[in-house]
């Protein structure tokens, strides 16, 4: 599909959504305009976050419940 293509198609959709529609793709627009983290990040950040993904494709992370649960004792600990 050609960009002009896809316009189009979204345009002739635009009008049958609801508000609630309409503001979650408010929404997403806005943060595909924001800039990309990412690129601008140093060589030494880049270099962490992709050996911290090499160590999770070797089935090294933690899985999320215990993260989540250590969190929370972190904050109950603090008194949040």
């Amino acid at each position: 599909m050609t960009r002009l293509e896809t316009l189009s198609k979204i345009t002739s959709k635009i009008a049958a959504l609801d508000d609630e529609r309409m503001a979650v793709l408010a929404e997403l627009l806005q943060s595909w305009s924001e800039p990309l983290v990412y690129p601008n990040l140093p060589s030494a950040e880049k270099a962490k976050i992709e050996a911290a993904l090499d160590r999770l494709d070797r089935g090294e992370g933690r899985p999320a419940e215990d993260v989540f649960a250590a969190l929370q004792e972190c904050l109950t600990a603090a008194g949040a």
